[in-house]
Parts: structure tokens; C-alpha cells; sequence
């Protein structure tokens, strides 16, 4: 029967494979709950693996820029409305799909992020923390960022929290770079041991060396356009040479 079964599966597929960019829409709650017959984290984690895996068809890899994200993060909210005290959906929303989603949708997540904070802020306060970091160097939206830092300092007392969470304001009003504030934010979750998850380590440490990777590129394309055009940045301006001309330091990229 089993045998039989495979058959007929193996049979239905298309003989040429075709990839699939757009999920189906998720089944409601209550349904999925019963499915699972009532066991609702099995079914939240069913429904994280199911979104989490979706860019992996018929052995290929799909790019996640090119996937419905949005539909995607249908997925993740049924998850984390299953199971509300579980970290992981609105860690893979905040660390794998916001950070590649097109602006809108990256901006709805962000602000689904901060109803799940305001519901269970000791489980997704990391994830808005890294929203704020999205929000100011992604999406450059620094009205959204100081709006999302207000959340967390917001955060009630009794939650426990690492003071620099909390003191996020403090950290907009200084000129760091993103890969700065992507270190500070990456070794305070570690250190803090809010995140134990080899998974989720690897994850973040994945993100910080992509950033410092995209910051390596565009300092090189930089330099590159610097050679081939070297007086382009002079080329409306009339610097003349003088003897503080020594004194002066040289421009450094951050």
C-alpha cells in the first residue's frame, strides 16, 4: 500500500519541475489545531518548519528575495499565534525575511513584531531590538526607528531585559555604522545568553559577516570608481594647495 501510495504521489508531480515562489495560504488556527488533535506547539513548529523550508524544492535552493514574503510571513504569524511563547517565528521574520522583503512588507513586519512584543515582551524583545536596527539602517526611517526604541523602553520593569536593550534611544543619537551597531546588537544578545540556540547563533553570526561582506564590497566598488574617475569628486569644487594642507587628515570610510 505504502509502495502504491509513492506511485501515485510520484505520479501526479509534473515531469518538468517548475519552482513554487508563492506558499499556499495557511489553514486558520483552529483548523491546524486540529489537525495536530489539540497539540498546538506541534503544530506551531510544523507550521515555522514548513515556512522556514519552503525556499528548498525538489533539491534546489530558491533566493528568498525572489519568494512571496509576505506569504511567507503568513506562516510565521499562525506559528506564533499557536504558540505565542516561542521566539523562533519572530526570530526567523526579524533576522531571514525582514531583512530581504521589499519595504512595505519588510515595514509590516516590523510592526508585527511590536504587537507580539507588547503581548509576551520577554519572548520577542530581541527581535525588536533588531527591528530598530532594520528600521535605521535598512529602511532609513528614523522616525520608525526612535518609535520602535520607545517601545522597548517602554518595556515593563519586571521583564527582564539587559540595560542596553532598554537604552536603545541612546544608541540613535550616536553616528556608529551599521556593522557597529550589528556587533553591539549580535554580542549583546549572545552575551546576555538570550540566544543558546546553536541554529540562531549561526544564524546571527551568518548576518553580522554578510554585513561586514556588503560593506567590504561597496568600499571596494568605491575605490574601484576612485581610479578609474579620480578628480570626479573635484570636479565642482577648487581645493587650493596650501601650507595646512599637512595638517589636514585624510577622509577614512567607516
Amino acid at each position: 500500500m505504502a509502495l502504491v501510495a509513492q506511485w501515485a504521489f510520484g505520479s501526479s508531480l509534473p515531469f518538468e519541475w517548475q519552482q513554487q515562489t508563492q506558499a499556499p495560504a495557511p489553514p486558520s488556527p483552529a483548523m491546524l489545531s486540529l489537525a495536530s488533535l489539540g497539540e498546538r506547539q506541534a503544530a506551531a513548529t510544523g507550521a515555522v518548519l514548513y515556512a522556514q523550508s519552503f525556499d528548498a524544492q525538489a533539491g534546489r535552493v530558491l533566493p528568498i528575495k525572489g519568494l512571496d514574503i509576505a506569504r511567507i510571513q503568513q506562516w510565521l504569524a499562525l506559528a506564533a499565534e499557536l504558540n505565542p511563547t516561542s521566539a523562533y517565528p519572530s526570530f526567523l521574520s526579524s533576522r531571514i525575511y525582514a531583512e530581504q522583503a521589499p519595504p512595505p512588507v519588510t515595514r509590516e513586519i516590523l510592526h508585527w513584531i511590536v504587537s507580539l512584543h507588547l503581548q509576551h515582551p520577554q519572548t520577542h524583545w530581541p527581535a525588536l531590538a533588531h527591528a530598530v536596527h532594520l528600521a535605521r539602517h535598512r529602511l532609513h526611517d528614523q522616525p520608525l526607528a526612535r518609535k520602535l526604541a520607545g517601545e522597548l523602553s517602554a518595556t515593563p520593569a519586571h521583564v527582564a531585559m539587559p540595560p542596553w536593550a532598554r537604552q536603545m534611544q541612546a544608541f540613535l543619537q550616536t553616528d556608529s555604522t551599521e556593522l557597529e551597531d550589528a556587533q553591539a546588537l549580535i554580542g549583546g544578545l549572545i552575551a546576555s545568553g538570550q540566544v543558546t540556540d546553536e541554529r540562531a547563533i549561526a544564524v546571527l553570526l551568518a548576518d553580522l559577516k554578510s554585513i561586514e561582506a556588503s560593506i567590504e564590497a561597496q568600499l571596494e566598488s568605491d575605490k574601484r570608481a576612485q581610479e578609474i574617475h579620480p578628480n570626479s569628486e573635484n570636479s565642482t569644487e577648487t581645493i587650493s594647495v596650501t601650507s595646512d594642507l599637512a595638517t589636514q587628515q585624510p577622509s577614512r570610510h567607516r
